[in-house]
């Protein structure tokens, strides 16, 4: 935490509150669940930034990708199960939360779906009621702005998120929404409206440089550094004439291990909060944090065994059916599970082994 998170993720944040002020913007919202500790870190620097609003929002790729959709036809909903990837027809549809039993769909072509009546009307009505309680969740947290002053910050992604959210701000007379993100991948979406982004790495540029092995950065952005216990949100309920809050899905058992880890980041990252405005290194804050990325991914692609320990035994959880080890163990690997950090992998099990793995990506 001391040596590869908060040197990353303080003057990070330190450049967004800095960005948004210049660019009028007024609330920034950090999105659920990566971006909590992004959040905790804003708010240890919010008093200086008095214009600036910072809060907590709950989304997921799950709660936003139906009511996105400007209308229920094949293409549409093909395009939404191929970003979710392989998976039971069930579970496919289960993000896009509309139950559907497998014997009605043929599961090569699940969005032919749509051509039984039935099935159709109750992909349609559970569109029509997401798309109003989404819309109701976005204006009582106050997302919805006609001012082009509020912007959401995220770990890293494809920019689908923000697209889906500006989409359905903008058909309902609202601005779109300007994004802040640590990495953006390299499969992410151009913008398609007057969307723009910043983005701290680009991962099509980082291939070809010597910052090319930190494409096994979703180890440590998003399965250490952002660890929680945090469920993931499932969509939107309304609970009341004008209220209305997240669902959550279910979640994998909690671990205390977990939580452990995510109080130790959150303390280390206050703390270094505090150094950073005490000695002004903000006045340096894009160098410190370019220079961190440089250290990150020399070790990404170089690790040192001792710090390997804190990694051993721990478990990411995506959901309650979804398991990985970050650092899969030699049996792991012959049950099938594809190490994701393949020089921490090599690293862990073989040691010197691990140099050999500096050259697999």
């Amino acid at each position: 935490a001391a040596d590869f998170l908060a040197p990353l993720y303080v003057p990070f944040i330190f450049n967004i509150l800095s960005d948004a002020s210049r660019r009028g913007i007024r609330k920034l919202f950090f999105l659920s669940r990566d971006g909590y500790i992004l959040y905790v870190i804003a708010q240890s620097l919010a008093d200086y930034f008095p214009d600036l609003e910072v809060k907590y929002f709950y989304a997921s790729r799950k709660a936003l990708y139906l009511p996105s959709l400007t209308e229920i036809s094949k293409d549409n909903i093909k395009s939404i199960l191929n970003k979710y990837g392989n998976g039971t027809p069930e579970s496919l549809f289960d993000n896009l939360q509309v139950p559907i039993e497998a014997k009605d769909f043929d599961a090569k072509n699940p969005e032919e779906i749509i051509d039984n009546p039935r099935i159709r009307e109750r992909i349609t009505s559970t569109w029509i009621e997401q798309q109003e309680n989404c819309l109701g969740y976005f204006k009582q947290e106050g997302l919805a702005s006609y001012k082009s002053d509020v912007a959401i910050v995220d770990i890293r992604g494809t920019r689908n998120c923000q697209e889906a959210i500006s989409g359905i701000l903008e058909r309902n007379g609202y601005s779109r929404v300007f994004a802040y993100y640590l990495e953006v991948d390299k499969c992410r979406i151009s913008p398609t409206h007057t969307d723009e982004y910043y983005a701290l790495c680009y991962g099509d540029y980082m291939r070809f440089t010597n910052l090319r092995n930190m494409e096994a950065s979703a180890v440590f952005f998003e399965r250490y550094f952002c660890m929680n216990n945090f469920a993931r949100t499932a969509g939107y309920e309304k609970t009341s004439e004008r209220g209305y809050q997240p669902k959550f899905e279910k979640q994998a058992s909690e671990s205390s291990l977990c939580d452990n880890i995510k109080k130790i980041n959150e303390d280390v990252c206050k703390e270094f909060c505090n150094l950073f405005i005490d000695n002004k290194l903000y006045q340096y804050s894009s160098f410190i944090a370019q220079n961190s990325i440089t250290v990150l991914a020399e070790f990404s692609s170089n690790p040192r065994s001792e710090y390997l320990k804190a990694f051993e035994g721990l478990v990411f959880a995506e959901t309650e059916n979804e398991s990985t080890p970050i650092l899969p163990s030699l049996m792991d690997i012959l049950k099938g599970i594809r190490p994701i950090w393949i020089s921490g992998f090599f690293r862990h099990n073989f040691n010197q082994l691990g140099l050999i793995a500096k050259h697999i990506y």
